[in-house]
Parts: C-alpha cells; structure tokens; sequence
C-alpha cells in the first residue's frame, strides 16, 4: 500500500541536524512555527505549532544551520514497510 499524493509546508526552527541512523542521509529536526499549506486535505502530516517533525534527507541541506527559521516542503511517503516524512525542499526566512 502506497500513500497518496501529499504535501506539507512548515515554517519552524531547526533544532538539530544529524546523520541518519540507516547510515545514509541526514535527518533534520523542525520545531514547528506554524502549518502553512496551502491545501489542507493533501497534508498529511499536519503538524501543529510547538511540536518537533523530523524530516530526512538524502543530502545534507545546504546553507541551513541549526537555530535558523526555515520554510520546508515535506512529503509523506510510505509503503509496505512503514513511513517517513521526507524533505523535498528547504530555504532560509
């Protein structure tokens, strides 16, 4: 089973940036500002102010740092063995 097509917009602070636990990629961690997609039906992740979305990565994410405010892309991805929320893109407020 595959998830639908989805997509997430979140404005947050970048609380810590790390390697993956798999070993590749990095995992990037998000104190959530505020939700600011545009279409509410296709967020599934819906993530509410205060709490922490960690987002991984296949590249380390460029210019960002932790403690920067950040607007990131996210999509849900899962299949038959399990979920994650994936970074599609990532910029500085």
């Amino acid at each position: 089973m595959r998830t639908q097509p989805n997509s997430t917009l979140i404005e947050g602070i970048v609380t810590d940036i790390r390697a993956d636990d798999g070993g590749i990629g990095y995992e990037v961690s998000l104190s959530t500002k505020a939700n600011v997609s545009r279409e509410k039906q296709r967020d599934f992740i819906r993530p509410a102010p205060g709490r922490e979305i960690k987002l991984f990565c296949l590249e380390a994410p460029g210019e960002v740092r932790v403690g920067d405010l950040v607007r990131a892309q996210a999509e849900l991805l899962g299949g038959p063995k399990g979920q994650r929320v994936v970074l599609q893109e990532i910029e500085k407020l």
